[in-house]
């Protein structure tokens, strides 16, 4: 094998580069699953913005319980005026400053809902919900019955960061729009049905859509459709054979040069692709909507009912990062199982296989499960904890998991080398 002269190395690795660039984006294959993309992101957005609760539905809802609050005043009025019921009973003095305080909240409500003015509500849900903590005389965080007393500290928690940063809250909020892992246990069956569809919320804000689009797109799932969108490059053809990778043997390059022009090219596109759908989605979803905010709180677990809230804009940099270096050890791996096979489909196919049964292989509590890149496909439960929260494993991190994930894929990458090397592959 002739080697560049180090002068010339750097240009020879950019021209493998294109040349592979050019050989995917060419590919009818690459274009079509791109296009199949796009529409199904497309269509994801559709739900996302039918799903959205908006200020001015959510208007119309509040009128008629201020209405049913004002009628049941005036009602309690006139009872006294009938002499039905005594003015200075207990019970009518504590059903009019009930129904006083509720048309309260709900004229705080109606104002926000109609005006936009999110601060007095968020301060008006933080009061009550702090209200209800203090009236605890003992906390148990061991409970799972809703709601927890995680859930309530974690809610006091983001309505305060959302007054202190000043983001756009996503609908709706009440006492029954959190919840969290902690919550298992409920004491009716419409109160759980209740709250599990209060407490999924939906934005299509430009923000919300790249938090949504990340949440379901960087899963095994994503990183399977990016395997097969690069297929072309797993190609193995023998040395005799009269295609591109006997055209790349002819010149003065070294096959650990080839292998790695593929991998950084395959992780180039996969960059380039995933910031230009989230740019178009982003842009799209602030006109159509509004553009969000970078800084609105996400949740993350900590251990021992620990927790922080980190900004939209750290979850999003943490989970393509994340994403990307899954993509890279699957990248490497299916490089590897091409040495073995000459056909691209079997190979993209053996790498799934292999990284899925051994996720299945290897329970998550395990001690040497967070050492293994197996489970870092869970990218935005391992970015909010959640992974590490529901299988009492602290150890899975997003710092654990880039360290783990890029010394896995040096490790495949040698091992890759060595196997070639010795038997002469191309």
């Amino acid at each position: 094998m002739h080697y560049l002269p180090p002068h010339t190395k750097g240009t020879a690795m950019l021209s493998l580069i294109r040349f592979e660039c050019k050989k995917v984006v060419s590919s009818r294959f690459f274009l079509s699953l791109l296009a199949l993309i796009c529409l199904f992101v497309m269509g994801f957005y559709t739900f996302l913005y039918i799903q959205t609760d908006r200020p001015e539905e959510l208007a119309v809802f509040t009128e008629a319980i201020l209405f049913q609050h004002e009628e049941t005043i005036t009602e309690l009025n006139r009872q006294v005026d009938d002499g039905e019921i005594e003015v200075n009973s207990f019970a009518y003095e504590t059903e009019l400053a009930q129904y006083t305080r509720l048309k309260k909240q709900a004229e705080v409500e109606l104002r926000a809902f109609e005006e936009e003015e999110w601060i007095p509500l968020l301060e008006q849900e933080a009061a009550s919900m702090q209200q209800m903590i203090d009236m605890q005389q003992e906390r148990n965080y061991q409970s799972r019955t809703y709601m927890s007393a995680f859930t309530e500290d974690t809610h006091v928690a983001y309505l305060n960061q959302l007054i202190e940063t000043g983001a756009y809250p996503v609908l709706p909020i009440n006492n029954f729009s959190p919840m969290t892992i902690y919550d298992q246990v409920f004491s009716d069956p419409l109160i759980e049905d209740t709250v599990r569809s209060m407490s999924t919320k939906y934005s299509s804000s430009g923000v919300h859509t790249l938090y949504h689009l990340y949440e379901i797109s960087f899963s095994i799932f994503g990183a399977g459709l990016f395997l097969f969108m690069f297929g072309d490059m797993f190609t193995k053809e023998r040395a005799k054979s009269q295609g591109q990778m006997s055209l790349m043997r002819t010149q003065p390059v070294t096959h650990r040069a080839v292998t790695t022009a593929k991998v950084l090219t395959m992780l180039g596109l996969s960059l380039f692709i995933l910031l230009g759908l989230s740019a178009i989605f982003y842009v799209v979803g602030a006109i159509i909507d509004q553009p969000g905010d970078f800084s609105y709180p996400i949740l993350v677990y900590g251990s021992d009912y620990a927790f922080t809230l980190i900004s939209m804009a750290s979850f999003l940099a943490q989970s393509l990062t994340l994403f990307l270096l899954y993509l890279l050890f699957l990248f490497v791996l299916v490089q590897l199982i091409s040495s073995f096979t000459e056909i691209g489909i079997i190979a993209i196919s053996l790498t799934l296989l292999t990284t899925i049964g051994l996720y299945f292989l290897i329970e998550p509590t395990w001690s040497i499960a967070p050492f293994l890149p197996f489970h870092y496909f869970h990218v935005s439960d391992i970015v909010t904890g959640t992974y590490a929260a529901l299988h009492s494993q602290p150890l899975f991190s997003p710092i654990t998991g880039v360290v783990v994930l890029v010394v896995w894929s040096a490790v495949v990458s040698m091992i890759t080398a060595v196997i070639r090397n010795r038997g002469g592959a191309a």
